[in-house]
């Protein structure tokens, strides 16, 4: 199925308005609707497009990039990641200025090229698995992988 630029925009947005900060109010967020019909083209192309950092914090130059085109997306790879508390910081700091970013404040969509096997950025992360190896076992070892 193909998704056309609207549908795309509606759930790379209720992925990070999903987890924005909550308020005390009882005023209601706006719905994620109401914000992609009130956005430009340039703030919903740059919620579509991912970033790879190119370290293991952003430079001032990615923060710039991010603020520049409102970024919705980031992806990481080994390179980002020393330890887990790096790592937290740098995710950190990216919603932070991906949130900055935008009139909605909306946060970043943060993804990892992490399949197991093979293909493992983050060894102390699950999967434990590639997805050959968890086919071949129980079910149950698929649900516990995440």
């Amino acid at each position: 199925m193909v998704l056309g630029g609207s549908a795309a925009v509606g759930i790379v947005l209720a992925a990070a308005l999903s987890g924005a900060a909550g308020s005390s109010s009882a005023a209601q967020p706006p719905t994620v609707e109401t914000v992609v019909a009130t956005m430009s083209l340039k703030e919903k192309v740059g919620q579509l497009v991912m970033f790879l950092p190119n370290g293991p914090t952003l430079s001032s130059a990615e923060r710039d990039l991010i603020d520049r085109h409102a970024l919705g997306g980031v992806i990481l790879f080994s390179k980002n990641s020393r330890d887990r508390a790096q790592l937290r910081a740098l995710n950190d700091r990216i919603q932070k200025v991906a949130r900055n970013a935008t009139r909605y404040d909306i946060g970043a969509l943060i993804s990892v090229d992490q399949e197991g096997g093979v293909v493992k950025r983050f060894s102390d992360m699950p999967p434990w698995y590639s997805a050959p190896e968890m086919g071949a076992r129980d079910v149950s070892v698929s649900y516990r992988q995440g």
